[in-house]
């Protein structure tokens, strides 16, 4: 079935929102790995004695939850391009209409014919590729939308 095409600033919205959620991703991941590295240090810091080791240790545990609450943060951020995401794609597909054939005289023995395929609008103008069965004749049509269409019609 062809449809119409889903506008633009609906399909840049959606590549946009993939890019955003993409590029969290990677800080998300960063993030995972910072956590890890600073647990790790943390681990190796407790195992020290003396007061540098306490004070290591204090410095370490305040950059571990600074790590965890930027995480939480960006895990957040992701939740929301992910819903707005998901609403342009809903938008998209709701946008997207079928489009109406229109019935065209064969120029061979003037029956009503429907389009095999149809194109996109182009200028204002959809244009269409028709088989007629009743004299075995192809020829394409383009027609202008509207209640009133101007239909041009080529045998092929």
């Amino acid at each position: 079935m062809v449809t119409t095409p889903v506008p633009p600033h609906i399909t840049a919205a959606i590549g946009q929102l993939e890019r955003q959620y993409r590029e969290l991703e990677n800080k998300r991941d960063n993030l995972d790995r910072r956590i890890s590295q600073l647990q790790h240090q943390l681990r190796l810091a407790m195992a020290e004695n003396g007061d540098d080791s306490r004070r290591k240790v204090t410095e370490l545990a305040d950059q571990l939850t600074s790590a965890r609450n930027a995480l939480d943060g960006t895990e957040r951020d992701m939740a929301k391009v992910r819903l707005a995401h998901g609403q342009h794609v809903q938008a998209a597909e709701q946008a997207r209409q079928p489009v109406k054939a229109l019935d065209v005289k064969c120029p061979g023995c003037g029956a009503l014919v429907s389009p095999q395929r149809t194109g996109a609008v182009v200028n204002g103008y959809r244009a269409g590729t028709f088989d007629c069965a009743a004299c075995d004749v192809t020829f394409e049509a383009r027609w202008s939308g509207g209640t009133d269409p101007v239909v041009t019609v080529r045998e092929i």
